[in-house]
């Protein structure tokens, strides 16, 4: 059943959609040795508040799974060590050479370190992918990096922080709440340190909502887990927050000149999800929502498109409205890159309804203010790595309103 924004003040009033410093860098990386560089959604803009105070601004966090809140999935059928190996060839740098392959980095770095350099992970892609099903062996070549004699002077990286994905709890746990490795240890299936955010956020007042976004089939039991551990069943958070999850994810889909969003009717499953048209029709049903809802993105159009940052996960700006911040945290945001995974759209006026995709250059702007490329090494072994993060997009935007003249 189609639902435009004018007319859907009751209708899913239970679901959250309907709802309406990084601190002392320099010493950290010296220290361990890696440098990560009611609903009414149609609401004017005579209407909106205008408040850019920090506490009294909303956040939406958009959160990519697999890589940022999360190191192995729990469809793909890939341990944790395995997922752990191969995140590390993607932050490690070299060169092809006549002789196969030579070594730039000495660590583990999220940006380029050299204009001529590529990561091992893009060498070992352009030499065994293909056709898709090549994908298969390079996520064997990968799972096995630092065991291998090619990768084995980054093992410490590997060890390290697969010892901080470690279960520490003697009793059972919830099977939602963990991954088995290959030995049949346990370890976190989502990182304590995003809990940590929300339970910050939480015990701030802080008004705030959470979007998964993914690409992949995990988001159910994404929200399982979440479901679990904000009611009080995880032994490290044990207070239920009394946060509201939709457990069945919503859909974003990609056409050549529009985007759709469509979400479960919950109150009548019959008449089918609810649809939403339109660059502003979906910011609004975004800026809205409340606790915890999913998406699973349009990964065959960003494929068929050339994996262009434009036919990626889109994340909406408005620059008018200053009473919310959108953030989107993926591994897979690279700004000056074509193929980064976030297709940053803004509204030029208060009133359009249509928004544009702003180029590499505009889009730097929002960077490590609405765009953060999670740094998955810093969110195991940083249990504040998120509240940080969060933090300093927050003090970006609160300078981009100063120099903008925004209220």
């Amino acid at each position: 059943m189609e639902t435009g924004v004018d007319n859907c003040r009751l209708k899913g009033l239970d679901t959250p959609l309907a709802s309406g410093p990084k601190t002392n860098h320099v010493a950290h990386c010296q220290s361990d040795g890696y440098c990560p560089l009611s609903v009414n959604h149609h609401v004017t803009s005579a209407s909106r508040p205008q408040t850019g105070t920090r506490s009294g601004r909303k956040l939406v966090l958009h959160m990519d799974v697999r890589n940022t809140i999360l190191v192995a999935d729990s469809v793909d059928k890939v341990s944790v060590e395995q997922a752990l190996n191969s995140f590390l060839t993607g932050v490690t740098w070299g060169r092809d050479t006549e002789a196969d392959w030579e070594w730039y980095s000495e660590r583990p770095s999220l940006r380029r370190p050299h204009p001529n350099t590529i990561t091992y992970y893009k060498h070992l892609e352009n030499r065994l992918v293909g056709i898709p099903s090549d994908r298969v062996l390079l996520r064997r070549v990968t799972g096995d990096f630092t065991q291998e004699d090619i990768g084995r002077k980054f093992v410490t990286y590997f060890e390290k922080h697969l010892k901080h994905l470690e279960w520490p709890h003697l009793e059972d746990p919830d099977p939602y709440l963990t991954m088995k490795g290959k030995d049949g240890k346990l370890y976190h299936y989502i990182l304590p340190s995003f809990y940590r955010l929300i339970e910050h956020l939480h015990q701030n007042k802080r008004d705030f909502s959470i979007v998964i976004r993914t690409y992949g089939l995990d988001a159910p039991n994404v929200l399982q887990s979440m479901t679990r551990t904000l009611e009080g069943q995880h032994p490290d958070f044990p207070h239920s927050l009394r946060i509201t999850i939709d457990p069945s994810p919503g859909k974003i889909i990609r056409g050549q000149d529009d985007i759709t969003a469509q979400i479960s009717n919950d109150q009548d499953p019959r008449s089918g999800p609810s649809t939403y048209r339109g660059d502003r029709d979906i910011y609004d049903l975004m800026s809205n929502s409340s606790g915890v809802s999913a998406f699973v993105d349009d990964f065959r159009h960003w494929q068929a498109n050339g994996y262009r940052s434009s036919a990626g996960k889109p994340l909406w700006i408005d620059p008018e409205r200053t009473d919310v911040q959108h953030i989107f945290f993926d591994d897979n945001i690279r700004v000056t890159e074509a193929d980064s995974i976030v297709d940053v759209r803004m509204f030029d006026s208060p009133n359009s309804d249509v928004a544009r995709s702003l180029s590499r250059q505009e889009a730097l702007t929002f960077e490590d203010m609405c765009l953060v490329q999670a740094d998955l090494l810093q969110s195991i072994s940083n249990k504040d790595y998120f509240i940080n993060e969060v933090e300093a997009c927050e003090r970006k935007f609160d300078d981009y309103i100063r120099t903008t003249g925004k209220r």
